[in-house]
């Protein structure tokens, strides 16, 4: 997935995003948040329940929101004690081989975060799983013009090989068990927002095209459907989670 779209997605952000002089996908936060007009969430999202936070974890919530915004980074919420995700043969799920970093107990960031990943798997009861080939890593952003910072997550990463889906996308797609579907792709997106002291986790479908020419090409586009995280917002780290590990980790940029 990286392979193919992800250079379409660097010529987009690089010529389009930046040339408008702010970021691409500020209209469609603001479309999705009921601002400029609508009313309610819109028809290509769907609200989904959040995990419960605990009263310190919404404070530490807030200060993440904070660290974000103002200085581009979580890493004080952070241990300093790196591990290693799992390989898969010559399968490397993260962006480089240093490591990732939990985030520290106190902040019980951990917990909630890894709660988040799997009420994803159960509210869209079961099309969307957590594995290595679907669900498990979410790109952390922070837009200062629409105040608010969020998490896209990307899950049917790497779908099988087929007649309807002929794209290599390397050593992380061998044996994959996610066979694809276009209505199912088109829902690979999630985006769990926090603005105001309050997060909202929407699912998206990439296929509900609005019309608007701006909100309609960050939704994607077939058969990729992919959202780009650096059109939503200035990126921070990246989250993973795997059963394997049973935590999540935490990757700066």
């Amino acid at each position: 997935m990286h392979i193919i779209s992800g250079l379409v997605g660097f010529y987009l952000s690089s010529t389009v995003a930046w040339a408008a002089g702010s970021y691409l996908g500020t209209p469609f936060l603001a479309s999705l948040s009921g601002e400029g007009g609508t009313a309610g969430v819109p028809a290509y999202a769907t609200l989904l329940p959040l995990p419960r936070a605990s009263v310190p974890t919404k404070r530490y919530l807030t200060l993440l929101a904070t660290l974000a915004l103002q200085n581009s980074t979580v890493e004080p919420l952070l241990n300093e004690d790196k591990f290693q995700l799992p390989a898969f043969g010559k399968c490397t799920l993260p962006k480089d081989d240093k490591g990732v970093q939990p985030f520290q107990p106190k902040t019980q960031l951990d917990k909630y975060f890894a709660n988040l990943f799997k009420d994803i798997e159960s509210s869209t009861k079961g099309a969307i799983q957590l594995n290595r080939f679907d669900l498990w890593h979410g790109h952390l952003f922070a837009n200062d013009e629409a105040n608010l910072v969020g998490v896209l997550f990307h899950s049917k990463e790497y779908p099988a090989v087929s007649e309807e889906f002929p794209y290599s996308l390397g050593w992380c797609q061998a044996n994959s068990t996610v066979p694809f579907s276009d209505a199912v792709m088109a829902r690979r997106n999630l985006l769990w927002t926090y603005s105001n002291e309050t997060p909202k986790l929407y699912w998206v479908d990439a296929s509900k095209k609005t019309g608007d020419e701006m909100i309609d090409l960050t939704l994607g586009e077939e058969p990729f459907y992919t959202m780009w995280e650096d059109f939503l917002g200035k990126l921070v780290a990246d989250f993973y989670f795997l059963r394997e590990t049973g935590k999540v980790g935490v990757s700066m940029y």
